[in-house]
Parts: C-alpha cells; sequence; structure tokens
C-alpha cells in the first residue's frame, strides 16, 4: 500500500470507524492494521477515461464492509493481503481481476461478477465464502484456487445455476484450479 497513493489510508491503533455513503470514488482507498472502514452505496471507477486502471481497495488488516456498490473498468479492483472483507449486494463489471485474495477472510454475499477480461476471483491465500446467490458470469476465468487459499460456495445458488457438493449438504469446498467462464455452473437448457 505505501507504494501508491492513497485516497485514503485507514489505519486502526485508537482510529476512527470511517464510514463514506454514496459517493463516486476514483483513486484507491488504503486499509492497514486494524482500521475499519464502511462503504455504502458508492461506486469505484478509474480516475481518468482513458487512464491505466488501479484498485479501488488495498487491504492489509483490518475490517472492511461494502454494501450495494459498484466496480467498474479497474485493474484489481479489490486485494486483500490480510484482515477481513465483507462485500454484500455489490456488482464489479468489466473489470480486470477483481478480486484477489492473498491472505486474511473474504465473505462476498448477494454480489455478481460481470464480464472480468482476466480472473474475476482469484485466491493466493486466505479464504472466500461465497453465498445468497453471488455468482460469476461471462469472465475469462471465473474463479482460480491456489494450493494455499480455500474457496467454500453456500447454497442457494441463483436459479438455473447448480455447484456440487457430494455430501448433499449446503456448503460446496471448491477445488485447487481453476473454473470456466462462470460460477456457480449454469444449468443445461431443457
Amino acid at each position: 500500500a505505501a507504494d501508491h497513493g492513497c485516497l485514503l489510508r485507514v489505519v486502526g491503533s485508537g482510529g476512527p470507524r470511517v464510514v463514506l455513503e454514496g459517493l463516486l470514488i476514483r483513486g484507491t482507498l488504503c486499509v492497514a492494521d486494524s482500521g475499519v472502514l464502511e462503504l455504502l452505496r458508492c461506486r469505484f471507477e478509474p480516475m481518468l477515461r482513458h487512464a491505466v486502471p488501479t484498485a479501488a481497495l488495498d487491504i492489509n488488516g483490518g475490517d472492511v464492509s461494502v454494501r450495494n456498490s459498484t466496480f467498474s473498468r479497474l485493474n484489481g479492483a479489490i486485494t486483500v493481503n490480510d484482515g477481513m472483507l465483507h462485500l454484500a449486494y455489490c456488482e464489479l463489471l468489466h473489470l480486470q481481476n477483481g478480486l484477489i485474495v492473498w491472505g486474511g477472510v473474504v465473505q462476498v454475499s448477494g454480489s455478481r461478477f460481470v464480464g472480468d477480461s482476466r480472473t474475476a476471483i482469484h485466491v493466493y491465500g486466505g479464504s472466500l465464502e461465497l453465498s445468497s446467490q453471488s455468482v460469476v458470469v461471462q469472465c475469462q476465468t471465473a474463479i482460480s484456487v491456489e494450493t494455499a487459499g480455500s474457496v467454500r460456495y453456500v447454497l442457494p445458488a441463483p436459479l438455473g445455476r447448480w455447484v456440487l457438493i457430494p455430501d448433499g449438504g449446503s456448503v460446496a469446498t471448491l477445488p485447487r484450479g481453476t473454473s470456466e467462464v462462470a460460477f456457480p455452473f449454469p444449468c443445461a437448457a431443457g
């Protein structure tokens, strides 16, 4: 986080909880240590129309909650190295590497990843849980899970989509590797 400019840096050690609501954000928000950031109904876009897209959120500790927000046309829109991210009812549209998880815990509920030109969700380490009908569609690669990462999908899946759960329960654990263009998988026609 220190190597690139942060529009706002939220750190802990007695600092206040920061709440941003209804903003258009063109820059990187950085969270470290035990900082607490809450984002409600925000839009994240590149700084300039033809500029190289950059990350919107860089999380290196702390607790970040994002609700009802949109991320569009960014490269590595959200990077989580440590800490906790709660992403609820958000849209991540036409990104390049939308969510990158190196460590920490990420919970995504009711959110949509659409049209990522690279890998919508890349989990190198840490853990990711997708729930409440979250979906990844029309992406070059939907999800990539490396050896040190773990990904779970909690039912229900959106209508017309399925996940494999061998034990008949309500939670699928994704294997290491990558999934194709969409996840959960679309049901066959007919």
